[in-house]
């Protein structure tokens, strides 16, 4: 969420240089983009963003009962895990309007490649079948396109976003 506040900031930033003065706004959303591509590639400490491409987590554990499936019980425990290629998006179609307080943000994120890989072990009771597996996982999404629909309230200090949608397209998805 504070990396959405973030882009919404960018966002904002560069629309009000766009609106004083002639400025092109692909080169705008080119700033943003590399803005972007740096946090997840560094993080951002002072703000308890931890680096995000890759993003490498030693283990990560699931509680299925916390999904609200009340026939789904059970643990997913990922190890060494690596998720690779969030920082490789491009950004098309960028609308912003600014109308008074109301922003309004829409683009296609392009992700031409992202992989997921992990050890895992899961130990689930769905319904009454209990389902037990372990092993290594490898995911590999490609020709990703999130078309990205936001509106927000602006106040001075605050930023309220009162909608948010994500229209995912998968190009390819290959589990092994």
């Amino acid at each position: 969420m504070k990396l959405l506040a973030f882009a919404l900031c960018c966002s904002v930033l560069s629309q009000q240089a766009i609106s004083q003065e002639s400025v092109d706004i692909n080169d705008q959303i080119a700033v943003i983009s590399n803005c972007l591509r740096k946090i997840l590639q560094n993080g951002l400490p002072d703000f308890g963003i931890p680096i995000l491409d890759p993003l490498n987590s030693s283990q990560i554990s699931v509680d299925l009962a916390s999904f609200g499936i009340d026939i789904v019980s059970g643990t997913l425990v990922l190890k060494n895990l690596i998720l690779q290629g969030l920082a490789d998006f491009d950004l098309e179609d960028v609308d912003i309007s600014i109308n008074g307080n109301a922003l309004t943000l829409k683009f296609n994120l392009i992700e031409p490649s992202i992989s997921f890989n992990s050890d895992y072990n899961f130990n689930a009771l769905i319904y009454v079948l209990p389902i037990i597996g372990n092993g290594k996982l490898s995911v590999i999404l490609s020709d990703l396109v999130a078309s990205v629909d936001i509106t927000a309230n602006l106040q001075i200090g605050n930023i309220q976003v009162e909608n948010f949608q994500i229209s995912p397209t998968i190009g390819n998805l290959n589990v092994s």
